[in-house]
């Protein structure tokens, strides 16, 4: 697992953990949050396409999954806006969403 601060100016504003799930070839956002004070000013979605592009290349055959509680509309929003799809499948009562790495590399086709 690799948690890392998300901070801006300076600023710690959230935070991320993620890790690899080397038989599955999966890589998972197992943590991604913005302190209450500093949403809505877009610092998520900048530390959120920072993260993906990191796991992209740190981990190259990888898709990325994550876990969202299902009443959280505005995170759900914001992943289905880069690309991730829910999968059907639930982990702890929270739904599971992937990005596959073959739609970044259509999108930037």
């Amino acid at each position: 697992m690799c948690p890392m601060g998300i901070s801006k100016d300076g600023v710690l504003v959230g935070f991320a953990m993620c890790g690899y799930d080397s038989d599955e070839k999966k890589s998972w956002i197992i943590r991604f949050m913005i302190d209450a004070a500093h949403q809505r000013k877009g610092y998520g979605r900048e530390a959120l396409t920072k993260l993906i592009r990191m796991l992209f290349e740190k981990h190259e055959d990888a898709d990325i999954r994550l876990c969202v509680e299902p009443e959280n509309e505005i995170a759900i929003k914001l992943y289905e806006e880069f690309g991730f799809i829910a999968t059907g499948e639930k982990w702890d009562n929270e739904l599971i969403f992937e990005l596959k790495r073959i739609s970044q590399m259509e999108g930037k086709a």
